[in-house]
């Protein structure tokens, strides 16, 4: 894998929402349906938890392969 394609799965500094929940979700510690009508999650709360998965729980390799 080259540099550059390596690039286009390494998140960007400020990693979006959908980042987060896509991590999340790859980690069983949201649902799929978590934006269904009803289901009310705080952003920040999701951006917490991920930086923990991302952090502590998840090897480098499931990450840069999340939009594989």
């Amino acid at each position: 894998m080259t540099t550059g394609q390596l690039q286009r799965f390494v998140p960007v500094k400020q990693p979006t929402l959908t980042y987060h929940v896509h991590l999340l979700q790859k980690a069983h510690l949201i649902g799929a349906d978590w934006e269904e009508p009803g289901f009310h999650v705080n952003t920040s709360q999701i951006r917490l938890l991920s930086s923990y998965v991302d952090r502590y729980l998840m090897p480098r390799e499931s990450r840069l392969s999340i939009f594989y």
